[in-house]
Formats: C-alpha cells, sequence, structure tokens
C-alpha cells in the first residue's frame, strides 16, 4: 500500500490496522488484491498504534478499518471485509474505470 497516482476525484482510502491483529492480516491481504485489480486506487496504511489522534479524530471504532473519502470527505467506511467479492463491490463505484463507465454512458444518452 503505497504511493499511486490518485483516483479519479481525489478518492482514496485509509486502512487502519494492527500488527497484532490477526483479522487485520486477513483484510491486508485482500486489500493487496484491490490494489492489482484498481491500481489507481490508492488505499494508504496507517498503523493504529502509531497514530492514535488520526484515528480518534476519525472516529475509527474498531480495526481493521477502511475508510473511503472522496474530495476530502468521507464517503464509507467498512469495518467488514467478508469476501473479495464483498470488497470489490464497495471499491469499484470509487474507481476511475466505474467513472469512466458512467461518463460514457451518460456521453450515450446525450446523443440519442
Amino acid at each position: 500500500m503505497g504511493s499511486k497516482a490518485p483516483a479519479a476525484a481525489n478518492t482514496h482510502g485509509v486502512y487502519f490496522h494492527s500488527p497484532l491483529c490477526g483479522t487485520c492480516k486477513v483484510a491486508k491481504r485482500m486489500i493487496k488484491v484491490m490494489e492489482e485489480t484498481f491500481p489507481h486506487f490508492e488505499i494508504r496504511e496507517v498503523n493504529i498504534n502509531e497514530e492514535i489522534a488520526l484515528a480518534h479524530s476519525l472516529k475509527v471504532t474498531s480495526i481493521p478499518c477502511l475508510i473511503i473519502f472522496q474530495e476530502e470527505r468521507e464517503a464509507e467506511r467498512l469495518y467488514a471485509f467478508r469476501s473479495l467479492e464483498h470488497l470489490y463491490t464497495k471499491l469499484k463505484p470509487y474507481t476511475v474505470v466505474e467513472r469512466l463507465h458512467k461518463s460514457f454512458r451518460l456521453d450515450q444518452t446525450k446523443g440519442d
């Protein structure tokens, strides 16, 4: 989880975890798959033990936690990652690919 080109409309995720959390390790593997699936969707990794003030200011109540920001505002918050399919369904609307598809569909309806 590192530096990548920003997603459309300044959209990114912040993943809160702890190195001692077993569920977080499973979630991190799922996030890595999503990063490969959506390479322009940046997910920043935050160790909650090192960033307690940030977690507190964002009202993170448990880990793992993925907060999706759009235009610097929280758009969605995930505590239950469930499955790759679930995570894919949650992240897809915030990706560049989905935005391009929506834009293309709008352009097609205008031409009719």
